[in-house]
Parts: C-alpha cells; structure tokens; sequence
C-alpha cells in the first residue's frame, strides 16, 4: 500500500508539471482501390490541476495510512 501511495504521489506531482498528454490521432480521408489517404492530426487530452491535486492527497493518504499501521 505504501508503494502504491507513492507512485500515486509521482503522478500527481507529473499532472501539475505537465497537464495535457499529446497523442496523435490518423483518420481516413479517402479510399479508392489501393489507394489510402490518410490524415494525421496531434491533439492534446488536457487534465485539470484538480485531478493533481486529488492523486497527490490520495497518495499522501495511502502512505500515511501505511506508516501508522506499521508502527502499530
């Protein structure tokens, strides 16, 4: 649970630093027999400073939770 915490932490603190993921999406345009045109478009999947905010608090949760029941 511990190490779960932490990698929840690390991820949090990457959605404040880098709040979009970028991917690249192919459509196809035009087909004609053996001829394929395809289109390329990049696009952005933005991710608000809120869901940072929650994974890191959840993160700091699981970790503490963990401290405590360990020294019990």
């Amino acid at each position: 649970m511990r190490t779960f915490g932490i990698t929840l932490v690390v991820i949090g603190i990457l959605i404040l630093i880098i709040p979009f993921i970028p991917f690249t999406r192919q459509e196809k345009v035009l087909e004609i027999g053996p001829v394929e045109v395809v289109t390329k478009q990049q696009e952005n999947l933005l991710l608000a400073p809120f869901f940072g905010i929650v994974t890191i608090a959840g993160g700091a949760a699981m970790v503490l939770a963990a401290v405590v029941t360990q020294k019990r």
